[in-house]
C-alpha cells in the first residue's frame, strides 16, 4: 500500500505541528499540516516533471525522503505524543450537540465509503480531470501535449496534481475520490476555526462545521474527482489564515495566508474571484493598522501565492501567450462575457440566483422562470443573450 505514504507523510506533520505548537490546538494544526502538504504536492509536481522523471520511482523516492524527514523531526522534538480522549470530550457536550456529530460522522463516513468504493462516473472527471493524468503517467511530465480538450491544458491543475501521486503509487484510480473527500473533512473543522475566529462558541462551531458537510453538492461532489471541494478547503484555510494574520502580523501567518491564496488558484479560477474581496480587506487593515509592515505582509501573501503557480502560469503563457490561459474552449465556449455594463451584470446574477430556486414542482419552477423573463423584458434584456450567456 505505497500509497499511504503521501497520507503517513502529512500525519506526522500534523502531529508534529501540534508538538512543536506551531499551531494553535489539533485543527490548526490540521490546516498547517494540509498547507504544507499541498505546497510539497506542488513541488514534486512541477521538479520532477521539469526532467520528465515523473514515475512510480521518483515519486516513491521522493514521498519515502519526505516521510523520513518528518519522522526524524517529529522524533527530535520529543515530548508526549498528542492524546485525545473522546469519552471526556464527548462528556463535556450537551445531547443536542453529540447528536449534531454524530449526524455529521455518519455523513462524512458514508461519503467516504462511497468515494472508496465507487469508481469515478462523473463527466469532468472522465473528459479531463481523469484524462490529464494519465496523459501525465504517461509522459512523465505535466508539460502540454497534443488534445483537443483543450482544459486538459489550461485549467489549473492542483486537484491533479494530488491525483496524480495517489495514480502514480498505486497503479489505480481507487483513492482519486479521496481527495474531494479529505477536502470535505478538512472544510468541516477549518470552518469550525472560522466560527471560533469570529466568537462562535462550541455550538456554534459544531453548527457551521454541520452546515458544510450536509450541503447537498458537497455531498455529491465529497466522492467524485471534481475540484470544486479542494478550491473550498483551500479557500477556508486562506479565510482562516487571514483572519490570524490580521490579529497578529506575523510573517509565517502570512505565508500561511499565500499558500492557502496560491493552492486555491492552482485548484480552479473561480477562486480569484471569492478571495479578492477577502484580499482587499486584508490589504485595508494591514496597511491602516501595521502602515509600511502591512503592505509588506500584503506583498509576501501575493508573492507566495505566485510562486506557487509559477509552473502553471509559464506553461499557459508558452502556449497561448496568457498565464490564464485562452478564455475560451474549442467552438467558441468563452468563460467571459462578451458585455460588460451593469445590466449585463444584473442579468448574470439575478439568472444565477435562479438556479439555485429550483424545486420539484415544475409549476413553481416554470413560475419562477416566467418571472425571470418579464424581469428582463422590462428593461429591456434578452435572459438567453449569447454576449452573457455559456452556449
Amino acid at each position: 500500500m505505497l500509497a499511504l505514504l503521501p497520507i503517513v507523510c502529512f500525519t506526522l506533520m500534523w502531529i508534529a505541528f501540534q508538538r512543536a505548537r506551531i499551531a494553535a490546538g489539533w485543527r490548526s494544526a490540521f490546516l498547517a499540516a494540509a498547507l504544507v502538504w499541498g505546497v510539497l504536492v506542488t513541488a514534486i509536481t512541477e521538479g520532477l516533471s521539469l526532467f520528465r522523471l515523473l514515475g512510480f520511482w521518483e515519486v516513491l523516492a521522493a514521498w519515502s525522503a519526505l516521510t523520513v524527514g518528518a519522522a526524524f523531526y517529529l522524533i527530535r522534538l520529543g515530548g508526549h505524543w498528542p492524546r485525545f480522549n473522546l469519552r471526556a470530550a464527548l462528556a463535556g457536550l450537551s445531547r443536542f450537540e453529540q447528536a449534531l456529530l454524530v449526524i455529521m460522522a455518519l455523513v462524512v463516513v458514508t461519503v467516504g465509503l462511497t468515494a472508496w468504493i465507487a469508481a469515478p462516473n462523473t463527466w469532468d472527471s472522465m473528459t479531463y480531470h481523469l484524462s490529464r493524468v494519465m496523459h501525465w503517467v504517461q509522459n512523465g511530465s505535466v508539460a502540454d501535449y497534443p488534445t483537443h480538450i483543450t482544459r486538459q491544458l489550461h485549467q489549473s491543475p492542483w486537484a491533479e496534481f494530488a491525483l496524480l501521486q495517489f495514480q502514480t503509487l498505486s497503479g489505480t484510480d481507487q483513492w482519486a475520490n479521496l481527495v474531494q473527500w479529505f477536502s470535505l473533512l478538512g472544510s468541516a473543522l477549518g470552518i469550525s476555526l472560522v466560527a471560533q475566529q469570529l466568537g462562535a462558541q462550541r455550538r456554534g462551531q459544531i453548527v457551521a462545521a454541520l452546515g458544510v458537510v450536509i450541503i447537498p453538492m458537497g455531498v455529491v461532489q465529497g466522492s467524485s474527482t471534481q475540484n470544486d471541494y479542494v478550491v473550498t478547503f483551500w479557500l477556508v484555510a486562506f479565510a482562516y489564515g487571514l483572519l490570524q494574520l490580521k490579529a497578529t502580523g506575523r510573517w509565517r501567518a502570512a505565508v500561511a495566508v499565500g499558500a492557502g491564496l496560491g493552492l486555491a488558484i492552482l485548484t480552479k479560477p473561480t477562486a480569484y474571484l471569492f478571495a479578492l474581496p477577502f484580499m482587499a480587506w486584508l490589504g485595508l487593515a494591514l496597511v491602516r493598522s501595521r502602515r509600511a509592515q502591512g503592505g509588506l505582509l500584503v506583498g509576501l501573501v501575493v508573492l507566495t501565492a505566485l510562486v506557487i503557480n509559477l509552473g502553471h502560469y509559464a506553461r499557459n503563457s508558452n502556449l497561448y501567450g496568457n498565464p490564464l490561459g485562452p478564455g475560451e474552449e474549442l467552438g467558441g465556449y468563452k468563460y467571459a462575457n462578451d458585455r460588460f455594463s451593469l445590466g449585463a451584470t444584473a442579468s448574470n446574477v439575478v439568472r444565477n440566483l435562479a438556479l439555485h430556486l429550483g424545486t420539484p414542482s415544475a409549476e413553481l419552477n416554470q413560475a419562477i422562470e416566467t418571472i425571470i423573463v418579464q424581469m428582463h423584458a422590462a428593461v429591456g434584456l434578452d435572459p438567453s443573450d449569447p454576449r452573457t450567456t455559456w452556449k
